[in-house]
Parts: C-alpha cells; structure tokens; sequence
C-alpha cells in the first residue's frame, strides 16, 4: 500500500512525499524480503530523486536497482536452469521407465503367447485322446451290433430253413387230410360242407 501511494504521488509529482511513502515502503519489504517489491522501489525513487534533480541519490538507487534486477535475474536463470535440469532428469527417468514397462510388457505378452500356445497343445492332445477314445468306443459298439446282426441273420437262415422243412413235411399230409375229409363230406351225401 505504502508502494502504491508513494507512485501516486509520484505521478502527480509530488515527489518528495512520494519518496517518503516509498521509504516506508521499502522497509516492510525488506522486512519480508519480497526483492521484486524492493526492486521496484528502487526504480521509483531513483526516478523520484532524479526529478528532484538529486543526482548522487538517483545514481545510488539506479545502482541498487540493477544490482537487484541482476541479481533476480541471475536467480530466475539459476531457477529456470535448475528446473530445466531437474525436468530434464526427470524426463530422462521417465522416459527410462517407459523403457523399461514397454520390455516388461513384451515380456509378458511373449510369455503369455507362450502359455497361449502351451495351452492350445494340451487342449489339442486332449482332444485328440478324447476322439481317440471315441472312436474306439464307436468301433467297438459298432463291431458288437455287427456280430449281433450276423448272429440274427444266421437264426433267422436257421429258422427259415426249418420253416421250409416243416412245410415240406406238413404239405403232403395237409393234402392227404384234405381230401379224406371232403370225401367223408361226399360219402354222407353233405355237399354244402364239402364245399366249405
């Protein structure tokens, strides 16, 4: 506030209680240690003494002035210097671990390819044994209905073939009997069972 008053005064140009305000000024900032608020106050009452045509103290507080400029100067270089380091080294080892995740990362990715491929085989055997097993099963079901048709088919020529002897013997005496019932029929003069 004492900064500010005192360049008010300065620019109305009352520059001797502009020098007093910014007196009081520069001692709380010194107190505080604020050097850009210092600095500044340095640059006003050079120019303050200056319009006054006090050159001895105008001269003084320019050299005060450049002497606090280039020493914030020098303190932002140091500061940007340093934070461009530690940016730098920082990058450096970000960019290092990047590195290193992106290695670590293919090698987990080759090996879960590896175990991919691991697995596939073991499921590929499985299956194979699986179909192995199946088709045995399927081999031997399929041989067991075979010999059981062969062994119906093999009963069936044998009752076939003694269905034909059976009626090779019943043939003749079907006929035989037949015949001596429609003649008993015709003995006793009864056409209509005979005809029956």
């Amino acid at each position: 506030s004492y900064v500010n008053i005192g360049s008010i005064y300065g620019r109305m140009e009352n520059y001797r209680e502009a020098i007093a305000w910014l007196d009081k000024g520069l001692k709380i900032a010194k107190y505080l240690n604020d050097r850009e608020t210092i600095k500044e106050i340095y640059e006003s009452l050079s120019e303050s003494y200056e319009k006054l045509s006090d050159i001895k103290n105008a001269l003084v507080y320019f050299k005060l002035y450049n002497a606090m400029s280039d020493s914030l100067l020098n303190e932002r270089s140091s500061k940007q210097i340093a934070e461009m380091k530690t940016k730098y080294e920082t990058e450096k080892k970000d960019k290092e671990l990047q590195l290193k995740d992106k290695a670590l990362l293919v090698l987990s990715k080759d090996k879960e390819i590896q175990e991919a491929k691991f697995e596939r085989q073991r499921i590929t055997e499985r299956y194979i044994i699986i179909g192995f097993f199946v088709l045995v099963i399927f081999a031997l079901i399929f041989f067991r209905l075979y010999n059981q048709r062969q062994k119906v088919a093999f009963k069936h020529e044998i009752l076939e073939t003694k269905m034909q002897a059976l009626r090779a013997q019943m043939n003749p005496h079907f006929i035989f009997n037949v015949l001596n019932s429609i003649q008993y029929y015709v003995g006793g003069n009864d056409m209509k069972s005979a005809a029956l």
